[in-house]
């Protein structure tokens, strides 16, 4: 793969939002200082989302041993998720007028080489237009779903009953699209590593801080979609993602615990707000049968869906029903 080894002139701001994760943090900004060879023109906000720990201590320590006075830090009183923690530095910047693209990244990132080189490059050539997010990598290398079409109904029902058959059929509404070794368009993109302009920003908006994580950045993509704003998958961006770091939930390849109350609450939102009350009840129902063939077939046929199930998140039916529009309801209330 050629890489663009091009010194850019362009400012960009590095933001990531920590939480209780301080170690993960300063290697992020040593990753980051290591961009500076080809874009000397990054600074850093680090949004602290009232950790209670010894974040902010270790992260300003770092700091102050390295001279890094390029990375501000940001305490927030309050956290109020990922989103509100994202939105306290993305005000500062497009305030100040002083950034001309802003490259969101997650603390359990570490860039690779060339990684911010290759998405400006990108985003430059596509004259700023776009959404640009890099291809999150294993620590060996393996590629991780980064690019996605948007949830709706039908790929919830695909999504519940879990057959080939069926993801054959509906291929192009299941959620995760297959990994390329292309650049390629998508409806959003993974938000451990994304780049956009100011202009971008301006155009979309902040983030919707209703959301306290998860689907804020398929929100955010669709509100930039209806903008006429495109997410490009920027393959040749490489990064490594230590996925579930932060949220311990996330990766879909090993067993989870628990599905937290707000994961619900946000798919909740997403469906409410851009599908419409029908669309997620339908989607509620259709998902609930689907499970519910799925998790017979793996109790009926022997060792068919054995594994499956052993890898699914404790009381994930349970909590699903209690959070369906069955139970919640059909606005935004709880």
């Amino acid at each position: 793969m050629q890489k663009n080894h091009t010194r850019h002139t362009e400012r960009i701001t590095v933001i990531t939002v920590n939480f209780r994760t301080p170690e993960l943090v300063v290697d992020l900004i040593e990753s980051v200082a290591s961009q500076r060879i080809t874009i000397p023109g990054i600074d850093m906000y680090i949004v602290d989302n009232a950790s209670g720990d010894h974040s902010i201590e270790t992260i300003k320590n770092h700091l102050k041993d390295k001279c890094h006075h390029w990375v501000t830090l940001i305490a927030s009183p309050v956290n109020g998720g990922f989103s509100a923690g994202n939105n306290l530095a993305l005000k500062r910047v497009i305030g100040c007028a002083t950034t001309d693209f802003v490259w969101l990244l997650n603390p359990d990132t570490r860039l690779l080489p060339e990684a911010g080189n290759e998405l400006l490059g990108f985003i430059k050539k596509e004259n700023s237009t776009v959404i640009a997010g890099s291809r999150l990598e294993d620590a060996d290398g393996t590629p991780q779903v980064s690019a996605f079409n948007f949830p709706g109904v039908i790929s919830e029902m695909c999504r519940g009953f879990n057959l080939g058959l069926m993801d054959r059929l509906f291929r192009r509404f299941i959620v995760p699209k297959p990994v390329s070794e292309m650049a390629e368009p998508c409806d959003w993109l993974a938000g451990a590593s994304i780049l956009m302009s100011t202009e971008t920003i301006r155009t979309v908006g902040f983030m919707d801080e209703n959301y306290f994580l998860y689907f804020e950045e398929v929100d955010y993509c669709l509100q930039a979609k209806r903008k006429r704003i495109q997410c490009w998958y920027v393959p040749t961006s490489r990064v490594y993602h230590a996925v579930g770091a932060s949220t311990k939930i996330s990766d879909s390849r090993t067993k989870r615990p628990g599905i937290p109350q707000y994961w619900f609450d946000s798919r909740r939102r997403f469906f409410l707000k851009n599908r419409g009350p029908l669309s997620l009840l339908a989607a509620d129902l259709l998902f609930m049968i689907g499970h519910s063939t799925w998790f017979l077939r793996g109790k009926i046929q022997p060792g068919g869906q054995s594994g499956a199930l052993k890898m699914m998140p404790p009381h994930y039916f349970r909590d699903f029903f209690r959070n369906s529009a069955l139970v919640r309801g059909l606005t935004f209330k709880k």
